[in-house]
């Protein structure tokens, strides 16, 4: 070993004894004799004293790696800090420069703002800076943490396959062409979804895997083209089973990560009462401010307009900002008109409660004989401040619901380091498709239906049927989703004729799999955690970026590599592939 210690390894056992250590100069003062410089590893940082007679035989500059050699003493007691190896200093006897840097694109330093186009194409500088750092030490602390109570569990670590048949999943496809087979190709999974589920036919009866995920979608903030996810499949099992592992292993990442325990069983929703009270499927459960219905209300306003919504059954729905008639100005209100139209919205409705009645706004509008039920129904007092929205049930959803999350950001009444767990539950199967005039799979193809909703495969209520779905929300993050499956090949094909797929091209696709549904396949379910996700939300962090060691940049292209880049002809030739212009 080139050094006999790292910087997280010294204690007073070390003191007035020569040690080497080796890092990168974090910062390099040299000022009328006297020299220091501040040394970083992994670990620590430590305050280096250099001779004026080493330190004139080099220059050492910023990142510079070095070898040193010297005696750890104490700091002069006024000099000490209270952080890691704040009490200690190494005088030094030899200094050798292992490799010069030439000058960062940016200071490595967590006090630094720097340009994240700047950070992903310099990640390995950026990963030196202790806040990404410890990002990725969290992550591999939290993993390990999974890994652990699952292997207790008796769960089995099994890899899927990495080229797998294409079998779009939501996104697109990365594809892989043949060499062997000219004109074909693999797919890179997008999950291992159906891999799986056939590792429950085999008998292997609780797996999971740490799976590596690719989807080729467009640009998101919040989306990235490769994921890890945190993939479990149980057979014989019911959902409260599936709950029970995940809160399990969720519990022991806060003991081991954060030296606490959380609380379960995780409250449950059903996805009909989560649109009710909250407008949106993943609500953020750490302030109030929940919906209240306005259609009886608002249907005998003077304004028109309601009633059509009403008539056309649609919804009115608000909730009350306390304090917000007098914490929100008239201009900061009218903006929340122009964040709404993102969900194509038309617009907020407001109105301010001065004493007992209404003030601005709508007021006008609102029937007079109902003034003190909307007061009664709303809540609200002196000083509160009451909107809403008019429209069709998904963009009143939609809107209403991240507009209570805007607004609750906006106000800072989101108390900080709490963790609000929810299980949403009895999702829809099938949503109708406007465009391809036809039902689509609201979640996944593979979900088992709610028992007493089998019926409706014969009577064709399609919109009626619920499935055993399921999604686990923290803090207004959904941070997985899962289902108990299917596990008989007739009621698999019977999901796939609704969705409008050909027996023709179920089998093409599927065949494989149905054909193992054939052979005993047990009843199973299971769930998938996006790590990332888990990571970002855990630690507070606004860019999932900041959770991936080196993920790809907004653009989708990743600024390290400067990849995806083109392929010579030769290798073209090789795939028997040709690049057409575009027009």
């Amino acid at each position: 070993m080139l050094r006999s210690h790292h910087l997280g390894q010294l204690t007073d056992d070390q003191l007035t004894k020569k040690i080497t250590l080796c890092g990168w100069a974090d910062r390099v003062r040299a000022k009328g004799g006297v020299n220091f410089i501040v040394l970083r590893d992994r670990y620590a940082k430590l305050q280096l004293n250099i001779p004026q007679e080493i330190m004139e035989k080099q220059t050492i500059g910023r990142e510079y790696c070095l070898k040193i050699e010297g005696v750890l003493n104490q700091r002069p007691e006024k000099d000490r800090k209270d952080d890691k190896n704040g009490a200690y200093e190494l005088q030094v006897s030899a200094l050798e420069v292992l490799n010069k840097s030439d000058v960062p694109p940016f200071i490595v330093d967590d006090r630094e703002e720097i340009n994240e186009e700047l950070r992903l194409k310099y990640r390995y500088l950026d990963l030196r800076r202790d806040c990404m750092k410890n990002v990725v030490m969290f992550r591999i602390k939290l993993l390990n943490s999974v890994r652990s109570y699952l292997n207790s569990q008796e769960f089995l670590e099994v890899e899927t396959p990495m080229l797998m048949k294409a079998m779009p999943e939501g996104a697109r496809d990365f594809l892989v062409p043949s060499r062997n087979f000219p004109g074909e190709f693999y797919a890179l999974p997008q999950s291992p979804q159906l891999y799986k589920q056939l590792i429950q036919v085999c008998g292997l009866d609780r797996y999971f895997q740490f799976a590596r995920c690719f989807r080729d979608e467009d640009a998101r903030g919040d989306r990235q083209m490769v994921h890890t996810q945190i993939d479990l499949e149980m057979s014989f099992v019911e959902e409260e089973d599936i709950f029970a592992t995940v809160e399990g292993f969720l519990n022991q990442v806060f003991v081991d990560c954060f030296d606490k325990k959380i609380d379960s069983p995780f409250m449950r929703l059903t996805y009909d009462e989560c649109m009710k009270r909250f407008g949106v499927d993943k609500p953020d459960l750490r302030f109030g401010m929940e919906l209240f219905d306005l259609d009886e209300i608002m249907i005998s306003s003077p304004y028109s307009y309601f009633k059509e919504v009403v008539d056309a059954k649609g919804r009115i729905a608000g909730f009350t900002v306390k304090g917000g008639a007098k914490s929100l100005s008239r201009k900061e209100i009218d903006k929340f008109s122009d964040y709404v139209k993102a969900y194509r919205s038309k617009g907020v409705f407001w109105a301010k409660v001065v004493g007992d009645d209404f003030n601005g706004g709508i007021t006008k509008n609102i029937p007079q004989d109902q003034k003190e039920n909307l007061l009664k129904l709303s809540g609200a007092v002196d000083g509160d401040l009451i909107v809403f929205i008019a429209d069709t049930h998904k963009i009143t959803n939609d809107s209403i619901g991240n507009l209570r999350n805007h607004i609750a950001k906006k106000i800072e009444i989101i108390p900080k380091n709490v963790y609000k767990f929810l299980w949403v539950t009895d999702f829809p199967m099938f949503e109708y498709d406007e465009d391809l005039k036809c039902y689509q799979a609201m979640h996944h193809l593979f979900t088992m239906p709610k028992e007493e909703h089998i019926k409706y495969f014969e009577t064709g209520e399609l919109e009626k049927m619920y499935g055993c779905l399921y999604d686990l929300v923290m803090n207004g993050v959904e941070l997985g989703s899962g289902s108990i499956r299917i596990h008989t090949q007739e009621m698999q094909q019977k999901v796939f004729d609704i969705v409008g797929m050909s027996r023709e091209d179920q089998e093409e696709r599927f065949g494989f799999f149905l054909e193992a549904l054939k052979f005993g396949a047990p009843p199973h379910g299971g769930i998938a955690l996006g790590v990332a996700r888990l990571v970002m939300t855990l630690l507070g962090l606004d860019n999932m970026r900041d959770a991936i060691t080196f993920p790809n940049a907004s653009s989708t292209r990743y600024a390290l590599d400067n990849s995806p880049s083109k392929l010579d002809q030769e290798t073209l030739d090789d795939l028997q592939l040709q690049v057409l212009k575009s027009e």
